[in-house]
């Protein structure tokens, strides 16, 4: 897509003046490298998630809130979906996914929870985590051109948005559940776990240590990461810490491959749009329908959030990356366009049918994955919407 809007907007190939614009060395070459930040960042991220995994942390967490959870659907959903939150700020992709859905989605499934609202929760608990895990603020910061600060000062509004949306989704998927208890094979080990194998409670507050670095102390981001893997280390105090560094990093590197290769291609992508060729084709066509009000920053987000659906032009993964590098220069409030594509971005997360993860819990569960679409769209367009009127009414 990169070279194709280049070729179109008529950038040559390669030119003998080292100083011109060209595919081969100003997109290719150079928008290869141009994610590099959030491409560390994911590394490290996808490090400190292994790293909670074989320390055991991941798992003392689902199964402590086994333990305190109760007969009760709605309780154990509430309590899962939170736990499932917590577990995510510290880890994202689909092996996070596989891991802690192979645990939580079975225990919801036998205190009565259908499988498909069982599905729901850990996408919905696993979304909200992503949304606070410090390594995509990198990659908000690289895409959409806005500051550290800004993301830090308005993260909350899109949250606090869905989190209520989210709460009232379970709720009302809950009550309608008519399904019966239902039984999933599990091992005694897996539900209740080996007493000399318990990780300290204190240790459960590891996920949620580099948000609090980063947000709080305004740390930067792969430092915050690592203290947080040194402190997970000190409170579990593992025999072997270099075998658990060393083959966590590995494990952690394969888990965000195919991220990195999206990454490379989003950086080419990046750079192809701000070639002025390709932006004086786009920009005018954008300028035309980029807001400059409060209703029209509401209008615009709430009624083209869909189009991030199915890898559309506003997926921040994709074409809504240069779409929304070229908001900020075309007029857009800088806060607003954070808001905006970060609320798009969780609506994609949760509504997405064609993500990794969403296909594999259908999988796992026995249900259609189009059934994720069709039972979240609207609730996640109300999120979008609540996102972007608390951003016009706060941060305007």
């Amino acid at each position: 897509m990169a070279v194709v809007f280049a070729l179109i907007a008529g950038v040559p190939f390669m030119s003998n003046n080292a100083e011109d614009i060209t595919i081969f060395k100003s997109i290719v070459q150079q928008g290869a490298s141009r994610m590099a930040d959030a491409t560390a960042g994911l590394i490290f991220g996808a490090w400190f998630a292994q790293i909670l995994n074989r320390l055991g942390i991941t798992k003392g967490i689902v199964k402590k809130a086994a333990e305190l959870g109760s007969g009760k659907p709605l309780l154990n959903a509430i309590v899962f979906f939170i736990v499932t939150g917590i577990i995510f700020t510290g880890g994202s992709g689909l092996g996070m996914y596989i891991l802690v859905g192979n645990i939580v989605i079975p225990i919801m499934i036998s205190t009565g929870v259908s499988a498909f609202n069982a599905g729901l929760i850990l996408l919905l608990g696993g979304t909200m985590g992503s949304m606070m895990n410090v390594t995509g603020w990198i990659v908000m910061e690289q895409t959409l051109g806005v500051s550290m600060d800004i993301i830090r000062g308005n993260i909350w509004m899109p949250f606090i948005s869905f989190l209520i949306i989210c709460l009232i989704l379970i709720v009302f998927s809950i009550k309608k559940d008519t399904g019966k208890r239902k039984t999933w094979s599990m091992s005694s080990e897996e539900t209740q776990g080996k007493k000399n194998n318990r990780v300290p409670m204190i240790s459960f507050l590891s996920p949620l240590v580099p948000v609090l670095l980063v947000y709080i102390f305004k740390m930067d981001i792969i430092p915050a990461i690592i203290i947080s893997i040194l402190v997970a280390l000190i409170i579990i105090r593992p025999k072997r810490p270099m075998q658990v560094l060393s083959s966590g990093l590995i494990e952690g590197i394969q888990d965000v491959a195919s991220p990195i290769a999206l990454f490379i291609g989003i950086g080419m992508l990046l750079s192809s749009v701000a070639t002025p060729e390709v932006s004086g084709v786009i920009s005018p066509i954008l300028n035309m329908i980029i807001p400059t009000s409060p209703l029209g920053y509401i209008a615009f987000f709430t009624l083209l959030s869909p189009l991030a659906i199915y890898r559309g032009p506003l997926a921040l993964y994709g074409l809504g990356a240069g779409i929304g590098a070229l908001m900020i220069p075309g007029g857009m409030n800088p806060v607003m366009v954070f808001i905006g594509m970060q609320a798009i971005g969780v609506l994609q997360g949760i509504s997405d049918p064609t993500q990794s993860y969403t296909i594999w819990i259908a999988d796992f569960t026995r249900t259609d994955v189009i059934d994720y679409l069709r039972k979240t769209l609207f609730w996640c367009v109300g999120g979008v919407a609540i996102s972007i009127i608390l951003g016009v009414v706060i941060a305007l």
